[in-house]
C-alpha cells in the first residue's frame, strides 16, 4: 500500500505514506498506513489508492 496510496489535502497537495504496519500480501488487508503530520492541519483530506486493477479508489474525510 505504500506504493499505491496517496493522501491529498484540501489544497490538492499530495503526501506519500512513510510506512505500513500490517501483513504483507493477501486479499483483505488490515493494518495502519502511516503519514507524516500535515502542518497546518487541513480542513479535509482524501486518499487515493491506485494500482489495484484498473480502478482508482477514493476516500474523503472532513477534519475538525
Amino acid at each position: 500500500l505504500t506504493k499505491s496510496a496517496v493522501l491529498v489535502d484540501d489544497q490538492s497537495k499530495e503526501y506519500k505514506p512513510i510506512s505500513w504496519e500490517g501483513p504483507v500480501g493477501g486479499h483483505h488487508r488490515e493494518g495502519t498506513l502511516i503519514f507524516n503530520q500535515i502542518i497546518p492541519t487541513p480542513k479535509s483530506v482524501g486518499m487515493k489508492i491506485s494500482g489495484i486493477g484498473d480502478v482508482v479508489r477514493s476516500f474523503a474525510w472532513q477534519l475538525k
